[in-house]
Order: structure tokens, then sequence, then C-alpha cells
């Protein structure tokens, strides 16, 4: 990849953080920023819609953001690539349940020449081994969640967990990056990088990597 993953990710949910408060987080950021579209509760068109507002905040951002689409389900990927590259996205990002080695070569096959750099392709994990095995597979990011405690998320993993995944991935597949989701909050975050994770990413909290002057 020609620039780095960012180390922030915010994932969308506009009915718990509506889009204008998203945009404020994004704006007012010190640190390199990602966008995850991926609102579970709104169809698939609705979604771009939101994707394609997203994508023009670029026009009043200090620096570029990354944008990357969820693909919830394998038989979402085909309509998915055709919206992605049109509106210039960076990458998508496959639930669990949708991922296969395939469909991520499809997905960088699908996205490119629409972007300057390699799409990213990045999966949600939920346990070491998995974050290991995707990674193996093609996968250039791994979300691993739920680090903590989540509404509607079960047990939380802990940063134990982080930790071993990021030793795997250090033995096995050093250039895949790995994202700390699930309960992040502020407070939390030197944590995930210190159990070893290459960024952090929410739903409902504004997170930094600087701290406030």
């Amino acid at each position: 990849m020609s620039a780095p993953f960012p180390c922030i990710t915010y994932v969308t949910d506009t009915a718990s953080v509506k889009i204008e408060d998203l945009w404020v987080r994004v704006a007012r950021s010190v640190d390199p920023v990602c966008v995850l579209v991926r609102d579970k509760d709104l169809p698939l068109e609705a979604r771009f819609t939101l994707a394609m507002e997203i994508r023009l905040w670029d026009a009043t951002l200090g620096s570029p953001l990354t944008v990357l689409f969820a693909i919830p389900q394998a038989s979402d990927l085909e309509p998915t690539l055709e919206w992605a590259a049109e509106l210039g996205l960076d990458g998508v990002h496959f639930a669990s349940a949708a991922w296969s080695a395939v469909g991520a070569r499809a997905a960088r096959q699908g996205l490119a020449g629409a972007i300057e750099q390699p799409a990213w392709v990045s999966v949600a994990c939920h346990s070491a081994h998995e974050v290991e095995l995707r990674a193996l597979e093609g996968a250039d990011i791994v979300f691993l969640s739920p680090i903590f405690r989540s509404p509607g998320k079960g047990a939380p993993l802990g940063v134990v967990a982080l930790r071993n995944a990021a030793r795997r991935l250090a033995e096995h597949a050093p250039a895949t990056r790995l994202v700390a989701l699930g309960g992040v909050e502020p407070s939390q975050v030197a944590s995930c990088f210190e159990a070893g994770a290459h960024g952090v990413a929410s739903i409902r909290h504004e997170l930094s990597l600087i701290a406030d002057a």
C-alpha cells in the first residue's frame, strides 16, 4: 500500500450517532481517519447514499479521508463493488460470515483503477485464531471485536486476545493491520496500542491518539 491505514476508524450507525456529529468528529481530528460505512439496519441503497455523502467530505477536509464500505453478506459483493468503484471508495469491509478469499480477490480486482492506490480489504474477526486465518487468506486489515464490553456483543475478549492476535500477525502476516473494535473508549486507546493494535475503532466514542493540550 502506498499510504498507511489510518489509526482511527469510525463505524457508522446513524441510529446511535447522527451523521452531522460524525462529521464534526472527523473534521476536528488531528489524526488520520477512516470511516467504515456499516449501518446494519439500513438497506443497501441507503448505505450507498450515506457513503456518497461521506465521500464528499474530502472537499472540505485538510487531509484525505479513507472510506470503506461494509459487505454484510456475500450476495452484496457485486453491487457493492460497482458502487464503490463509481464513488471512488478506498476499499471494502467483509462481515465475518461474508468473508471468502475469493471474494477478497474479486474486491481488489473490482476496485482496481478506480482509486490511485490498491483497495483496502478488511474483515471482522472474533478471535485471535480467526485473525490469523483471515490475514493468511489475504485480508489487509482485521477488526477484532469486541475487545471491551459493548451493547449486544457478548462477552468482551479483552486486551489479552488483542495481544495474542498481534503476536500471531507478527509471526505469520506482519503486513496485516490489526484494529481494536468494541467498546473502545478514549481512556482505553493506549492499552489497545500497548497490546499491539495498529488502530482503534468506535461507533459511539470520539477517539484521539494525541492527548489534548
